[in-house]
C-alpha cells in the first residue's frame, strides 16, 4: 500500500436516513469490505450492526460508520502510522468535517492511535468520554468487535459496554463540554 492512490477505497455510510451524530471509526477494510464496498460488512461488522449497536438501544440514524484507513493493507496487515496520518490528513478529517458528530468512537487501537486526544492506551481509556477541542466533539475509544469475535473480551462485557455507552448518550452527555459544564450550541 503506497501513501494513497484512491484505488479501491472503502467510504464511509450512514446506517438510515437523517443526520448521524456518533461517528464509528474502525482501522481498514477486510477482505469483504473490499469487495463489497463498504465498511464493516464480515464478522466484524455483522457484531457492531447486529449486537453492539442494537445493545446500545440508539437508532441506527444517529451512526455513520467509516474506517482511519479507506484501502485494505497488503497482506491485511495493520496499518503503518504514516499511513494513517496520511489517510486522516487526506480522507478522514474531512468526512469528520462533514458530518459534524458530537461523539466519535474509535473501534480500537489503530483510530485510537490516531483520534485520542489525550494519552493512554486503549485498555485504559476504553468506554470513557474524552473531549476534542480539535474535532469539537468527544471521542471514545472502545474494543473493535473483532476482539469479541476472536474471543478476546466476552460478549457480556462488549454488550455492558455498548449499553453504557447508549446510556451516557441517553442522559445528553455528548451535549455538553467538560471544562465549563456549557451546553454546546451548534448540536441544537
Amino acid at each position: 500500500m503506497g501513501l494513497c492512490s484512491n484505488k479501491g477505497m472503502v467510504k464511509g455510510e450512514k446506517l438510515s436516513e437523517g443526520r448521524p451524530r456518533i461517528m464509528l471509526v474502525g482501522e481498514a477494510p477486510g477482505a469483504v469490505e473490499d469487495e463489497k464496498g463498504r465498511p464493516f460488512m464480515g464478522k466484524s461488522g455483522r457484531k457492531l450492526r447486529g449486537t453492539c449497536i442494537p445493545e446500545s438501544g440508539i437508532s441506527e440514524s444517529e451512526f455513520y460508520i467509516t474506517n482511519v484507513c479507506k484501502c485494505r493493507p497488503d497482506g491485511n496487515e495493520t496499518p503503518k502510522m504514516t499511513w494513517r496520518r496520511t489517510c486522516m490528513r487526506l480522507h478522514l478529517r474531512g468526512e469528520i468535517e462533514r458530518i459534524r458528530p458530537r461523539v466519535i468512537v474509535a473501534l480500537g487501537g489503530v483510530p485510537w492511535s490516531i483520534l485520542r486526544p489525550v494519552k493512554g492506551s486503549l485498555t485504559d481509556a476504553c468506554g470513557q468520554w474524552h473531549w476534542s477541542e480539535e474535532f469539537g466533539c468527544y471521542v471514545i475509544p472502545m474494543f473493535h468487535p473483532s476482539f469479541n469475535v476472536r474471543g478476546h473480551l466476552r460478549t457480556e462485557t462488549m454488550i455492558a459496554m455498548w449499553k453504557e455507552f447508549g446510556r451516557n448518550w441517553k442522559d445528553g452527555k455528548q451535549n455538553v463540554r467538560p471544562d465549563n459544564q456549557t451546553t454546546i450550541e451548534s448540536f441544537k
